[in-house]
This record gives structure tokens, sequence and C-alpha cells, in this order.
């Protein structure tokens, strides 16, 4: 089995038992195809970043179940019939989830965060300064520093140091030159 979460809107202009009865369609589907809600979270009324069949609000439902990949095709399409649904989006969570994980998660009571497995071990800051290098370790020694904040500076530097006296004649040699002619 796999992990999966679907979001989706239900027209806010429904009233309650009617939202309810639709998100018991859906858990149905979920059930009769041999699958697993694990928790089924009404979110309320919120505004839409967007307008969806010109309505600005939406009742979020989120749904999070365990199934075969079968029941999305069967979820989607049931979503796209109902004319009640503005819009959905289903997400996989994990890709394999064994019956003792599911019914962990359903025992965990909501809000609660689920408990960690025996052979998971804990994090700590001591841990991870431990792992992680020094600031000196990452930054390699240069052997020239060079003053980033005037670059203009060391650009006119290069230019000189790379001109060499060159053989053509300048301007005042050439009228020289031609004065010495006449």
């Amino acid at each position: 089995m796999r992990r999966y979460e679907s979001l989706f809107i239900i027209h806010p202009d429904l009233a309650q038992e009617e939202t309810q009865d639709v998100a018991d369609k859906f858990q149905q589907i979920i059930i009769r195809n041999n699958g697993k809600v694990i928790k089924a979270d009404p979110l309320g009324i919120r505004k839409l970043s967007f307008n969806i069949q010109k309505q600005s609000r939406g009742f979020y439902m989120l749904m999070d179940y365990a199934g075969e990949p079968e029941i999305i095709k069967e979820l989607e399409r049931n979503f796209r019939i109902d004319e009640r649904i503005l819009n959905y989006q289903t997400v996989k969570l994990k890709n394999k989830i064994t019956e003792e994980e599911i019914e962990a998660l359903i025992a965990t009571p909501p809000g609660q965060p689920p408990e960690k497995e025996e052979s998971e071990e804990e994090y700590t800051e001591q841990d991870a300064s431990a792992a992680a290098p020094s600031r000196a370790e990452d930054v390699p020694e240069k052997s020239e520093e060079i003053d980033v904040t005037q670059p203009e500076e060391h650009a006119e530097e290069e230019l000189s140091a790379e001109e060499e006296p060159s053989e053509e004649p300048s301007e005042e040699t050439l009228s020289e030159e031609t004065a010495e002619k006449d």
C-alpha cells in the first residue's frame, strides 16, 4: 500500500450536512477500493487565491489515506464528475506503508505527532555540531588577498602591469621627424 493525501475544495454554498455527505462519499470510495482512511480533516471555509467557477471562497477538506494506485484513479474520476467539488489535488506521501504503521497513525489523537519507532535515533544539537565542520575548515586559504570593494583600482593595476614599452613612434617623434625633413 501507498500513503496519499488529497485536498479538495467543496462549493461554499452547501449546507453543513451536505458538505459532510460529500466528504463521506469520498471516504466510502476509498474504503470500497480496499483503502484505509487515516484522517479526514475539515479545514473550513477559506478565501481562494483566485476565482474557481465564479467562487471566491471554498470549503477545504483534507484526507489522509492509504491504498493502491487504483484508488487515485477512481477518486479523481469522482472529483471531476461531482459538481460540488471546485478543485482537488492528490499527493503521494509515502511509497510503502505497512498495516502496523496505518493502525498507529489512526490511533494517534488529532494534533499530536505520531510516536517515533524505536529504531530511529534522536538527533540532537550536539550531534549536529560534531558533524558540521567549523567555519575555518570551510574556507580554503588564499595565497593573495584582493580587496573586492574597489575593483576599478585592481583593473588599472593589471592593465599597467601588462603594458610594455611599444616600439612604435609616438606623435611627438613623428612631428619632429617631418619638421626636420622640411
